[in-house]
């Protein structure tokens, strides 16, 4: 977005600042879904248009429900 204007470290401050954002509200209940809404809006904080990212993070959930609970998913989740 702004490649000539902004060294690389500062364009890579915004991202990892958002990251520890939604993970701090992750960490107070914040959002109330299954992490779709996180997974999506750093999809699209990276570049990704959102009805891509939509559709790249849907197929990743997919995925992952498919698999055999090895204990990791959900580690961290409040009840």
């Amino acid at each position: 977005m702004f490649p000539s204007r902004l060294p690389p470290e500062a364009l890579g401050a915004g991202p990892e600042a958002m990251t520890v954002a939604l993970l701090e509200q992750v960490n107070t209940g914040m959002p109330e879904d299954d992490g779709m809404s996180v997974a999506v809006a750093t999809l699209i904080a990276a570049g990704a248009p959102e009805p891509h990212a939509r559709a790249v993070a849907e197929a990743a959930a997919a995925a992952l429900a498919t698999e055999p609970d090895n204990g990791v998913r959900g580690a961290g989740r409040r009840s």
